[in-house]
């Protein structure tokens, strides 16, 4: 009976990813909670937990730093896959099931972890360099009138391009 209903699970794909896909993102926002309810007893502010507070760095607060900068790009943005990675599982396993050539679903959701992993390397290390030029504060304030404004003009043009819309699942199949 126990092999029947594994068996039985394991060609449930779609129950097993989005049940891996919830998991990982429940176990990203415990920890980024548990982070926050530490601050509190220690009485500072959640913005600042896992962030150097002085402004030469060791390599663990380098270490600390990108794990929270990891953890919060998983909590955060895996929701936001988990459709395409269920239909791309899904459309390979038809793709199996005629023969076809496929590919499994963990090398996708690998290859979006390593660049999410690879986002939080350089999000640390301009944070890092930032900070060394004194153009961030160890509070993550900017310090430099240029910064600021690159930011705030950044952003500004942004609200108009094309980037900013969202693109729909039908339009990008067409």
């Amino acid at each position: 009976m126990k092999r029947h209903s594994l068996e039985y699970l394991l060609k449930r794909d779609r129950l097993v990813i989005t049940g891996g896909l919830f998991f990982i993102t429940l176990l990203s926002w415990l920890y980024i909670i548990y982070l926050y309810r530490q601050m509190v007893y220690m009485d500072m502010n959640a913005l600042f937990f896992a962030m150097p507070m002085t402004p030469v760095w060791t390599s663990t607060d380098f270490i600390l730093l990108l794990l929270m900068w990891l953890v919060m790009m998983i909590a955060m943005m895996t929701p936001s896959v988990a459709p395409l990675i269920l239909v791309f599982a899904k459309v390979n396993r038809e793709r199996k099931r005629q023969n076809h050539p496929f590919v499994n679903a963990g090398y996708l959701i690998t290859g979006y972890f390593l660049v999410w992993a690879a986002f939080s390397v350089v999000a640390t290390s301009f944070q890092w360099l930032l900070q060394q030029i004194a153009w961030l504060n160890p509070e993550m304030k900017t310090t430099n009138r240029i910064l600021g404004g690159f930011i705030l003009i950044l952003t500004g043009i942004f609200q108009f391009t094309p980037l900013k819309k969202p693109v729909s699942p039908t339009a990008a199949v067409h």
